[in-house]
């Protein structure tokens, strides 16, 4: 049985095991890369350069000059980290709960040129075991108070696992009040 990377095993999330295939091995920091035969996100393609990368809250993320963790992270610039995002054309925009217009918020910015649409967060102030959802009264914000007033939206963006850490999971149904 060859092991073969997942990016939800990355996250340490989830431990996959493949049959055995002819694999390609990537040494990275100490670190063994198999895969070779398979498409999609698990796969790091033959002839591809990886590269591990420590975010400043001390996560990890493994890029390839083909694949760079696109399925759960956009590349962007400018970005206020901890702010929620929405998509505007091909754009990123922050969101917020006032206006269907900026909702909804597809990702959470975890530093200045990366929006993390699925992992975690570290950051200071949270309540652990609460929901966080996109702020209606400021743009990019978030908040432990779901929102309540005539005219906001609800959107759920991830939920703390401790007091300094958000799973970011944002919930793409958005309801209106």
């Amino acid at each position: 049985m060859k092991k073969v990377l997942c990016v939800l095993c990355v996250l340490g999330v989830l431990s996959f095991v493949a049959p055995a295939f002819a694999a390609t091995v990537v040494t990275l920091n100490g670190l063994d890369i198999q895969a070779s035969g398979l498409s999609g996100a698990s796969a790091i393609p033959n002839g591809s350069t990886a590269t591990k990368q420590t975010d400043e809250d001390g996560s990890t993320d493994i890029a390839t000059d083909s694949y760079a963790d696109s399925q759960f992270v956009i590349a962007g610039s400018g970005l206020t980290p901890g702010a929620a995002y929405y998509l505007n054309g091909a754009s990123l925009a922050l969101a917020e709960a006032n206006s269907a217009a900026t909702l909804p918020a597809i990702c959470i910015a975890t530093k200045s040129t990366v929006c993390r649409k699925f992992g975690h967060w570290t950051t200071t102030g949270l309540t652990a075991g609460a929901i966080y959802y996109v702020s209606p009264s400021v743009a990019g914000g978030i908040t432990a108070t779901q929102p309540g007033t005539a005219g906001q939206f609800i959107q759920q963006i991830g939920v703390a696992s401790s007091t300094t850490q958000l799973e970011i999971m944002p919930a793409l149904a958005v309801e209106d009040l």
